[in-house]
């Protein structure tokens, strides 16, 4: 799970760069945070990890899930000055 969220986030941080219009900043909510995003199908993963592993592992993907939703944010209030 670790493994994936660290690629995710370095996916995720390169894509943001590219980020410079509204119709971009879409595009990257729904392919992260939309309901058939990467997020959301981490949260789904969760049923395939060994029980006593769930909680941390489903901490981990809130951490991660927050973070995303900040650099969102930050993205959209970029393109609202511009």
């Amino acid at each position: 799970m670790e493994e994936k969220i660290n690629a995710l986030k370095q996916q995720l941080e390169a894509e943001a760069a590219q980020v410079r219009s509204n119709e971009e900043l879409s595009a990257f909510w729904q392919k992260y945070l939309g309901k058939n995003g990467s997020i959301p199908a981490l949260m789904k993963g969760l049923r395939d990890v060994p029980k006593e592993e769930r909680p941390a592992a489903g901490k981990t993907i809130n951490l991660f899930k927050t973070w995303v939703e900040e650099q969102y944010q930050a993205l959209a209030a970029e393109i609202a000055k511009k």
